[in-house]
């Protein structure tokens, strides 16, 4: 839909960091300025290309995997082990795996 304001396109970050840009827009804070926002994509479709997203979810199953092999569940934490390496493999594979993730990626690929 045309706008009648100039066009401004922003990139979107973490969500808790765009959220002063939702309040303003739903506000209608940026229309009394006399500009029209938006953003360029989703938060999704960014997040996807984010080599830190990949490092916090595999973190994230490293500790379900610890805490399931604590409770004496093999089977979750070879799940969980699992996920974490399926996170890291292709960063690795394209050499953008971070190296104090390195740890973390030989321990899921071992299972432990």
């Amino acid at each position: 839909m045309a706008s009648q304001f100039p066009l401004v396109n922003v990139s979107p970050n973490n969500p808790v960091f765009d959220l002063p840009i939702y309040v303003a827009r739903d506000e209608g804070l940026f229309a009394k300025a006399g500009i029209d926002v938006r953003f360029q994509a989703k938060y999704s479709e960014r997040a996807a290309s984010n080599v830190h997203w990949a490092g916090y979810l595999a973190e994230i199953h490293s500790g379900l995997a610890e805490l399931a092999a604590a409770r004496n569940d093999p089977a979750a934490a070879r799940a969980a082990w699992t996920a974490a390496r399926d996170q890291l493999e292709p960063l690795a594979k394209a050499g953008r795996l971070a190296a104090q993730r390195k740890p973390l990626l030989d321990r899921a690929r071992a299972g432990r």
